[in-house]
Parts: C-alpha cells; sequence; structure tokens
C-alpha cells in the first residue's frame, strides 16, 4: 500500500489511515498520518545582485531598480520589504500584498558613510512563501577611479650605484569626476 499528499492548503493537517478486512476477527489497524502543506515558493527578485559604483560620503547614489514577482499559485498577503547596511529603499511600489502572477518594483539606493567596499542585502520577506534576498555592494569614497597601466613593473638588472632606463607607467581616470 502506498499514501501520497496533496495538500489543498498550507499549514499543518492530519488524517487517519484505516485498514479492514472481510476476514472474521481481524480488528481493524488505524494508521495516523501527518504533513505539511507549503505554498509555492513564489517569491522572486530580479536581478538578484546589485552594485553601486563608487559613491561620495554623505551623498545618496541614483536608484536601481528591482523587480519582485510572485509566481506562486496564491495570493501573497504578508509582503514586507527592508534594506540594510548603507543602503534603502524608493520608489517602492509594492504594499502590503502581492497577488498570484503579479509583480512589483522598487528602488534601493547606495548611501556610504564610510570608505571602502560595502554591501547589504534587501530582503523580500513574507508570510506564507519562502522569503527572496537581493544581495548589495558599493564602494564608499571618492568617486574617481584611477588605473596603472602596466600593473606590474620589472625594472632590469642594474649594477650599484648606476640608473636604468626609464620604463613608462600610464595612469589613467576611469571615471568622469
Amino acid at each position: 500500500l502506498q499514501v501520497t499528499f496533496k495538500p489543498s492548503a498550507s499549514g499543518a493537517t492530519q488524517a487517519v489511515l484505516t485498514l479492514t478486512s472481510s476476514t472474521d476477527q481481524v480488528k481493524p489497524v488505524n494508521v495516523p498520518l501527518s504533513g505539511t502543506g507549503q505554498s509555492d515558493p513564489g517569491l522572486s527578485a530580479t536581478p538578484a545582485q546589485l552594485s553601486f559604483v563608487a559613491t561620495a560620503i554623505g551623498q545618496s547614489s541614483k536608484a536601481q531598480t528591482v523587480i519582485i514577482t510572485n509566481s506562486g499559485k496564491i495570493d501573497d498577503a504578508g509582503v514586507a520589504l527592508a534594506a540594510n547596511g548603507p543602503f534603502a529603499l524608493s520608489q517602492n511600489t509594492c504594499g502590503t500584498s502581492l497577488a498570484a502572477g503579479a509583480s512589483c518594483t522598487t528602488g534601493v539606493v547606495f548611501s556610504p558613510m564610510q570608505v571602502g567596499n560595502l554591501s547589504g542585502a534587501l530582503s523580500i520577506i513574507s508570510s506564507n512563501m519562502t522569503p527572496a534576498t537581493v544581495a548589495l555592494n558599493g564602494i564608499g569614497g571618492l568617486a574617481g577611479a584611477v588605473q596603472a597601466q602596466p600593473q606590474q613593473v620589472a625594472l632590469p638588472i642594474t649594477g650599484v650605484g648606476t640608473s636604468s632606463s626609464p620604463t613608462a607607467v600610464t595612469l589613467t581616470n576611469l571615471s568622469n569626476s
């Protein structure tokens, strides 16, 4: 005998499988059954990661958009969005519910208060679906970005007290600052 479980709603449920026999004096056997229905994961966020360009301390970057989609078969009535680290939400069209098959958008801005590589996350929390997360990273500091070419210089073997011939190193400002 094989038993399958096909829940019609999310949450815990219980039942009893009763086995009987037409043979006299064979007692019925009861087998307790339990299972938990889980709704489709449903929520997804696109893109899965946002990277922000170098942004000056105390300034905010231009907003980048994240699309949140409920690809599940049921409505999600408990949606909440939160950004942590030096990141914040802007231009948020998502409410507290998201119908099955529907999408909404939110903007994320980067506002660094320290220099260096900074990270955070946009969390899309749900009351009845698996949550989704978007990784966030950016560089806090001046907007200028300088590149040196070549990145490594190997000078020729040179006698003590003498000078080698010059080797050119080119510095390029890759930003518009």
